[in-house]
């Protein structure tokens, strides 16, 4: 297991994005079960829900953070073969572009009733 979870394995570049991927379906979830609709008169203000869901979301992203670095490191490895350093770097544009976008989603999200 510990070979799949190595920087220049080709899996590298799947899981940036499948955490993303877990993540969301985990938020929507999450505010669909927790859907109530505001008085009209209630101020808009973050529900645990919403701080709950940013918490796990800049978790999420953190992981993410930490796999690109780790990629990032593996593949300025000259002693690493070409395509070793290649998927290492790819991955860590993608373990980064999946960390943005979750902190893309996770931020707004704090602010918005679960039910919007």
């Amino acid at each position: 297991m510990s070979r799949l979870l190595h920087a220049t394995h080709p899996l590298q570049l799947v899981w940036g994005l499948l955490l993303w991927t877990v993540w969301f379906v985990l938020i929507y979830t999450v505010q669909a079960l927790s859907c109530v609709s505001p008085a009209p008169h209630a101020a808009v203000h973050p529900t645990a829900v919403n701080t709950a869901l940013l918490m796990i979301g800049v978790g999420f992203a953190a992981v993410m953070v930490w796999m690109m670095w780790r990629c990032l490191r593996a593949s300025r490895q000259a002693a690493l073969p070409a395509t070793g350093r290649f998927i290492a770097l790819t991955a860590a544009v993608l373990h980064g572009t999946a960390a943005f976008s979750t902190l893309f989603v996770a931020l707004p999200l704090w602010r918005l009733p679960p039910c919007l």
